[in-house]
């Protein structure tokens, strides 16, 4: 089991407040709360953040790194910009980063897949496709390729790795039926 830490999230009045006035010190106390709890991810989840995230993520990055250096970050948003710009600014640590997460439609995995790839990040795959989540086993058989993810009807998402030995293929790490 992967337990992720999401306490630094944007709809926490706290943290919240803290992401918009830039504020470290409970974002920092947050964080390392978090490796004392044992958490092997971090998660920051800036939300959309669709006007300034590119900016806000990787100054979260770098704040949460300066006190917990050793904990991988999980980058939780829907803005692409936000993730690509964290990932320039992420300090290496024992395991790779997390992009949390990329859909399965082509509009944001054909995107996000090489951001990966550039900065070895691990990501979610989520079974989220154009028609929203599979219902059954029929309409799972019948989604979108899963660009060669090995999938079970049960699953919710994926932790994989791009794969450098097979253009297009994905290394797997695990799969959760999304209960943390």
């Amino acid at each position: 089991m992967i337990l992720i830490g999401e306490s630094l999230n944007v709809i926490s009045k706290k943290i919240g407040k803290a992401f918009k006035e830039r504020d470290p010190k409970p974002i920092q106390e947050e964080a390392l709360f978090q490796r004392e709890k044992g958490m092997d991810y971090i998660d920051i989840n800036l939300g959309p953040a669709k006007k300034e995230g590119h900016e806000l993520m990787p100054w979260v990055v770098k704040t949460v790194q300066e006190v917990v250096p050793d904990v991988p970050l999980a980058l939780d948003t829907s803005n692409i910009d936000a993730i690509a710009a964290a990932l320039k600014v992420y300090k290496p640590t024992a395991k790779p980063p997390l992009v949390n997460s990329i859909m399965v439609r082509p509009e944001r995995y054909e995107t996000m897949l090489p951001i990966a790839k550039d900065h070895n990040a691990d990501f979610i795959a989520l079974i989220w496709g154009p028609e929203g989540l599979p219902r059954h086993e029929t309409e799972f058989e019948q989604a979108p390729a899963h660009g060669g993810l090995s999938l079970v009807p049960e699953a919710l998402c994926v932790v994989a790795h791009v794969d450098d030995h097979a253009p297009g293929a994905f290394a797997q790490r695990g799969q959760t039926d999304g209960r943390h």
